[in-house]
Parts: structure tokens; sequence; C-alpha cells
């Protein structure tokens, strides 16, 4: 098993296109389902949706389908590009959200969550602290938007810890692709002086 999972990772990190572009695709194919399941049970439910909600409209599967593909697609590009990756993500997501109203599965939350780890994994050190904070700023105060304002009969506690909730879930992700990136930097750093060390 340990022999497995030690070409497993060796594999990735000779292949790393190659792994993300895997993960992206899974991604997509993980949204797309569940948006076809969304779908499926608001047209079964339609009539009903209506009858409370004269206003509901449910949007093109065309646009519901591109707005799954352009949030998880880019995480192909992960590590090349993890700041252009979570911009992408982000902006993908809320107006995927905020502004089509596109019903989505909590995949796509997950994929911005890798968006945001490869951002301070990988990101450059110059723009990286502005761009996460933008994007984990922009999803929770879309986050915020849904529960007070959106859905506000559900019970100020319950919003409350969804909300809390819901950092935490964006802010692990940040963290860990700090101490991973911290850890890459502190082995180089290690690496470097053993060199001069040597001469």
């Amino acid at each position: 098993m340990k022999d497995l999972a030690r070409r497993a990772r060796a594999t990735v990190r000779r292949h790393p296109v190659a792994a993300d572009s895997a993960i992206a695709l899974a991604f997509a194919a993980a949204a797309l389902l569940g948006v076809a399941a969304i779908y499926d049970d608001l047209r079964a439910n339609l009539a009903e949706i209506l009858e409370s909600d004269p206003s509901f409209r449910l949007p093109a599967a065309a646009t519901a389908v591109l707005a799954m593909l352009v949030m998880t697609l880019p995480l192909a590009g992960r590590r090349r590009f993890p700041l252009s990756v979570c911009i992408v993500v982000t902006g993908a997501y809320l107006i995927s959200v905020g502004v089509l109203k596109v019903p989505e599965p909590g995949v796509t939350l997950l994929a911005a969550s890798l968006a945001i780890y490869s951002a301070a994994a990988y990101g450059h050190r110059r723009f990286r602290t502005l761009v996460l904070g933008l994007c984990v700023g922009g999803i929770l105060a879309e986050l915020a938007r849904q529960l007070y304002l959106v859905n506000s009969e559900i019970r100020p506690l319950l919003q409350s810890f969804v909300l809390v909730y819901n950092v935490a879930v964006l802010a692990l992700p940040w963290v860990a692709g700090t101490v991973i990136r911290s850890l890459r930097e502190s082995k180089q750093e290690l690496a470097d002086r053993a060199v001069e060390l040597q001469w």
C-alpha cells in the first residue's frame, strides 16, 4: 500500500498538469451530475414551486452547464496560474449564484476551496493576499446575502452557524495552502544551505 501511494505521488510530481486536468475533469463531472439532479428535481416539482413563488424562473440548462464548466475546468491550471484560476473560479461562482441564480451543487464551493488552496500554496507573493482576500470576501459576502436577505425566514442562530461554518470551510484551504508553501520554502532554503556548505 505504501509503495502504491509512493508511486502515485511520484507520478503526480512528474505530471502535475495531467493530474490537475484529471482533478478538474472530476470536479466538472460531479458538478454536471449535481446540476442534472437538481434540475430534474426542480422540473418534477415546478408546479408546486411556482405556486409558492410565482416569480421563480429556472435558468436555461445550457447556462447551468456553462457555469459549472467555467467554475471547474480552470482548475486544470491551478499550479501554473493559481491566482488567475482563483479569480476565474470565484467570479464564475459569484455570477452563477448571485446573478444568474443557477441552482448549484455544493461541488462548486469545493472547487472554489481548491482554487483558494492553490492560490495560497502557489500564488505569487506580491498579489497572493490581495487576491485571496477579495475572493474569499466575495464568496462570504454572497453567502451572507443569501442567508440574511434571500432566505431571511431562517432562524438567526442557524444563519450565524451557517455563515461561521462557511468562514471555516473557506479559511482552511487558505491556511493549508499557506502552511504547505511555507514548508516547501523552508525545505528549499535548507537544500540551498546544504549546497553552500558543500562548497
